[in-house]
């Protein structure tokens, strides 16, 4: 928890190398000592001899030193080289682990840019299809400058067209441009055309002679609707990328990696100057074993620089063929070579306290020396545990303590040397299993069950901060017995204030007796609930930030925590954070896959709620295609809801426009009938009246014929005078009767000119509704238009709706095909409607001017009348004024030849006209019959 920081300094203990995490010896047989033996009874010696220059005590003390060092020397060589031979076995086999795992990373590697390059040529095929058809390079080059910003592996991206040309299509901004008509040949090419799936090659950019700068791979582009390969995508990984994933495996700065090709040269390195050579030439005995075997370790000597090295090589997936990893053998048997040392020193020193209590030794007899021969014996043998009976306090005791104590060094270091490979192993299987579990709580759980485990504690905890550096107690291991802290929440201001910098710089602190460190008496409060005596507090971070500790309690008693212990449950921590931001990555990953799923579902409901609406509403409104004006489309609460509101409003004014034009085509009808007759019965009476007026000029003819004889038959002229008089009050009275029917056929003509000009206004308000429809018809085709994009973006899903939306399209066409028809006939009745009121207004003026030469011949007949008086009168005096009469019968003579023209003008007028009228007619049963193909009632 926060309140023990306060006890001890922070210790900043680097990461321990793998090679001693995952060090490991085989387990010792436990024995004891024994201590409390008695030794054999010595035996009794003759008096010694008198003292010569080589006597027997020089001898004894030589034989007892060469007995007491030549073993040592023998157990101390014979121990090292089985350590040794165990150590460098552990080694050898550790390496090869790391190399497994750095292929098995690297095919990952391999797969996750093959997952790349589909997923963009997924996005590509669905999304930009038509793109890639058109070869719109802007669009496609922001997609492939996209993809790169979000994938730094890559640095270059291409389209090329399958065209047999090797068309570039667009190539992203970064990266060399690309010449066309060279690419079709590469070999990724024409692979990724023949397998349709993704290749990953390592061939040289455009075959240029110098090794490959990095890898390609190619992806086909298929055209979803008719699957054929339109183009290939090709993206490049450089060789730095490739470098920067496999750097992250050399962890302690002494390990180097290669990467083989098929062929056995080494693509990369973390030496650069070996890039590009063969495989043999550096590694000869390598390549030997590597052709024969798919993964192996061995030693050898780099013939670059003569390092030896202990190598490691598994294979690896296509385009590479294996992976080699190695560690610079100083480096890896740097622990053999310390306890090389100290086996070696004690030897030595061992062999100078023997060399100096030889002398005294020698007095007590060879039987020690023996005893203590054979007990080093047995511990060269490998039983450490072998110990001599320490007798008194003379040199044989010290001897025999010194080879105890010895063997007990000895057998404390190789059970250390156990000790913390097995803590390593048990660092590596508890890592192993966290990365096992997907869901973060249990994540928590078993990291604090395996740091109790690893350290035999009493409670370990997980404490985790919240954004203010709240913390609470979300995860806990604790033994039988003691109490539980799951779920406390501690707000520490000290902490957050003074500690979080520390802690996210890496500070470990390590408290063996927390009454005795000096922690304030509140900390003390804080932790009496928990009964804490000892503690040990690590940080866990994720992105270089402070999540939480991971804090280990001794509750039974204080505990003095070692540093192999500290440096296991750093490392512990340290993978547990990352194991956490793997979760937390899988778990916004899982998130947003079931967010996109449900967006989907939505989707495809919206898109069949949508079908089902336009296919109930073409249903409905499919018979005003054909002119029934009384259908009606149910109105709902959506968008097609407004759609079908619309489409009534419109149907229900198209309707009322039709029924008014049926009524005034009906009335246009009748009065042109009406108008017809009475056009009619003008025409036969001007026929009359010109028969009529013929005659009469044939009786003028005859009175200037028979004007000669006037004077002598003036009774006779008188006579005739009379019925002249008659005659032209006769005529009179048939102009009179002339000029009504005219005026009449005036007004009938005015009338009937402004019921045309009313069907024409309406037919210009049909041809508004008509433009109205073609509108909707407009906007009909673009939401099927706008729908059929959308399911085509849709992919699989929206197929059902792009085939609906293509049927909208249709039935909207027909409709504007419908409506352009309607629109022609109706600018065909206007036209002919226009022409109707022009023949209108010209026989208007001809009625106008057949009008005043009636006008004109009423006067003449009035003229005639008066003569005709004025001849009956000067009857007596014919004789007197025959030069006179003779004049005005000329007179009358020509003016009788006008009436007759006249009146054979009116007749070819009311002719005109009577044609006129029938051609109104006929125009207006053509609109009537264009109107009845509506129908604006259910009946019809």
């Amino acid at each position: 928890m926060p309140t023990m920081t306060t006890a001890k300094p922070s210790l900043d203990i680097p990461p321990l190398p793998p090679s001693v995490l995952n060090y490991q010896l085989p387990p010792l047989e436990e024995k004891k000592a024994t201590t409390n033996g008695k030794s054999p009874e010595q035996p009794a010696f003759p008096p010694p001899p008198p003292r010569k220059f080589w006597g027997l005590r020089p001898k004894l003390i030589t034989s007892a030193v060469a007995l007491a060092t030549l073993p040592m020397i023998g157990v101390g060589l014979a121990a090292n080289e089985v350590a040794r031979q165990q150590l460098m076995e552990q080694v050898l086999q550790l390496q090869q682990q790391e190399a497994s795992s750095a292929a098995l990373q690297f095919d990952n590697y391999l797969r996750d840019r093959r997952g790349d390059a589909r997923v963009l040529a997924s996005v590509l095929n669905n999304r930009y299809s038509s793109e890639i058809q058109q070869r719109d390079r802007a669009q496609l080059q922001a997609v492939l400058d996209q993809f790169l910003d979000a994938y730094v592996a890559y640095d270059s991206a291409a389209i090329i067209a399958n065209n047999g040309q090797g068309t570039v299509i667009a190539q992203s901004s970064a990266g060399n441009r690309l010449a066309n008509n060279i690419l079709q040949n590469q070999e990724y090419f024409k692979l990724a055309i023949q397998t349709r799936g993704a290749v990953l090659t390592v061939e040289p950019t455009l075959s240029l002679p110098e090794r490959p700068l990095g890898m390609f791979l190619a992806v086909p582009l298929i055209n979803p609707q008719n699957q054929q390969i339109i183009a290939v995508l090709r993206l490049r990984v450089p060789k730095s990328s490739i470098q920067q994933f496999l750097k992250t495996y050399d962890r302690t700065q002494q390990q180097s990696f290669y990467l083989v090709e098929p062929g056995g040269t080494i693509f990369a390195a973390s030496i650069p100057a070996l890039q590009g050579k063969p495989l043999e030439e550096v590694f000869p005995k390598l390549a030997q074993s590597r052709d024969n075997t798919s993964a192996s370790t061995l030693t050898e000597r780099r013939r670059s620089d003569g390092e030896s090295q202990i190598l490691s090589y598994t294979t690896v997936s296509q385009p590479f063929a294996s992976i080699v990893l190695g560690t610079d053998q100083d480096y890896a048997l740097k622990p053999l070579r310390n306890l090389t040392w100290t086996l070696l020193s004690g030897v030595v020193v061992t062999a100078i306290v023997a060399g100096a209590i030889a002398i005294y030794l020698s007095d007590r007899g060879i039987q020690p020396l023996l005893r203590a021969t054979k007990a080093v014996t047995k511990i060269g043998e490998g039983d450490l545990q072998t110990r001599l009976p320490v007798e008194g306090d003379d040199e044989l005791a010290t001897l025999s303590r010194t080879i105890n104590q010895m063997a007990e060094q000895l057998e404390q270091s190789l059970i250390e040397a156990r000790l913390a490979a097995q803590r390593a192993q048990q660092l590596r299987d508890s890592v192993f299993r966290l990365t096992q579990q997907s869901d973060r709580q249990q994540i928590l759980d078993n990291l604090v069950n395996e740091g109790r485990h690893l350290l035999g504690c009493d409670r370990v905890i997980f404490y985790e901060f919240d954004e203010n550096y709240v913390g609470k107690v979300v995860a806990e291991s604790v033994a039988v017995g003691w109490p539980q802290a799951l779920e406390q929440v501690i707000d520490d201001p000290c902490f957050r204030q003074n500690w979080v910098d520390a802690y996210t710089k890496g500070r470990v602190q390590a408290t063996a007796d927390i009454l005795n460190a000096g922690l304030t008496e509140c900390h003390l409060k804080q932790l009496a609930p928990l009964k804490v005596r000892a503690n040990l507090v690590v940080p866990v971070l994720v992105e270089k930030k402070l999540v939480a500790l991971l804090i280990a309690h001794q509750c039974s008693e204080p505990r003095q925590w070692q540093q192999p212990e500290i440096d296991a449950f750093l490392q512990l921590a340290n993978q547990a954070g990352l194991v956490l931001e793997r979760s937390k990555f899988l778990e916004q990953t899982t998130a947003a896959q079931k967010e996109a799923e449900r967006l989907a579902q939505e989707q495809q409901q919206r898109t069949e709620r949508i079908q089902m609406q336009l296919i109930n509403l073409l249903t409905e409104v499919e018979a005003a295609s054909q002119g029934d004006l009384t259908v009606r489309a149910d109105i709902t609460a959506d968008e097609i809801g407004t759609v079908a509101d619309i489409f009534n409003s419109l149907i229900e004014s198209l309707r009322d426009v039709v029924v008014q034009v049926k009524a005034t085509t009906e009335k246009v009808n009748t009065a042109l009938l009406a108008d017809e007759t009475a056009m009619t019965e003008l025409a036969e009476e001007s026929l009359r009246q010109a028969k009529k007026v013929k005659r009469m000029l044939e009786a003028v003819e005859a009175m200037s014929t028979s004007i000669e004889s006037v004077a002598n038959s003036a009774n006779e002229a008188a006579e005739v005078a009379r019925k002249a008089s008659e005659r032209a009050v006769t005529g009179g009275e048939t102009m009179d009767a002339t000029v009504d029917s005219i005026l009449h056929l005036r007004e009938t003509v005015a009338e009937t000119a402004k019921k045309v000009k009313r069907l024409g206004e309406s037919s210009q308000q049909i041809s508004k509704v008509i433009s109205l429809i073609n509108q909707i018809a407009l906007q009909t085709n673009l939401l099927a238009i706008n729908a059929s994009i959308e399911a085509a973006r849709a992919g699989e899903e929206g197929r059902g709706f792009a085939v609906v939306a293509e049927e909208v399209g249709e039935l909207a066409a027909r409709s504007a095909a419908a409506t352009r028809e309607i629109e022609q006939i109706v600018e065909t009745i206007q036209m002919e409607t226009h022409e109707v009121v022009s023949a209108m207004e010209t026989g208007t003026a001809q009625v106008v001017e057949g009008t005043r030469l009636v006008e004109v011949a009423k006067q003449n007949l009035q003229e005639i009348v008066q003569v005709s008086q004025h001849i009956d009168e000067l009857v007596q005096s014919i004789s007197q004024a025959t030069v006179s009469q003779a004049r005005t019968s000329n007179t009358v003579n020509t003016l009788m030849k006008d009436f007759a023209k006249v009146s054979e003008g009116m007749s070819a007028t009311s002719k005109q006209i009577s044609e006129s009228l029938q051609a109104t007619v006929d125009i207006a049963q053509e609109l009537q019959n264009s109107v009845n193909i509506f129908k604006v009632t259910a009946e019809g």
